[in-house]
């Protein structure tokens, strides 16, 4: 229950739709609740990084982004949606992936990505579906995600 007085709920209401929209603005899709339930019950994960407070997806126990949490705990198992940070949280991800390895990452794929190459220094699975064109990168351990029956690539 929100325990702030009203005001501070409209501005971080407006706060956060206004970054949602840019997002969005930007071409980033959400993936699905089904993408999301999956990743967290393959990889156990607790917390989701990235989106914007209203978008994010009530199930993981933590919520937030590197510079923003919004709520729960912000360790733990992590599902990263790469896309929806911004730079300056990349970053910050990037800096943290090296020393924890309870992680997934879901982005689009770009193959000349510094930050997807560095993924392959810091985890270890690749996978890309035929249509969705998109990215699971797993810390310590091999996932595959076959989204809609396309076959993939891990390596």
């Amino acid at each position: 229950m929100w325990q702030a007085p009203p005001l501070d709920l409209l501005r971080l209401v407006y706060e956060e739709t206004h970054h949602q929209n840019i997002l969005e603005d930007s071409g980033y899709k959400s993936p699905t609740w089904y993408i999301l339930l999956a990743l967290q019950s393959i990889f156990q994960a607790n917390v989701v990084v990235g989106e914007s407070t209203i978008t994010a997806s009530p199930f993981f126990e933590g919520a937030g982004r590197p510079s923003k949490p919004f709520w729960g705990p912000q360790q733990g198992r992590r599902v990263i949606l790469w896309e929806s940070l911004r730079p300056e949280d990349q970053e910050k991800c990037l800096t943290e992936l090296q020393s924890d390895r309870h992680w997934v990452i879901w982005c689009k794929v770009k193959p000349k990505d510094i930050a997807a190459q560095l993924f392959r220094e810091y985890g270890k699975c690749i996978f890309v579906g035929k249509c969705t064109r998109l990215l699971v990168w797993d810390g310590p351990r091999r996932v595959w995600l076959v989204p809609g029956g396309d076959t993939g690539v891990c390596g």
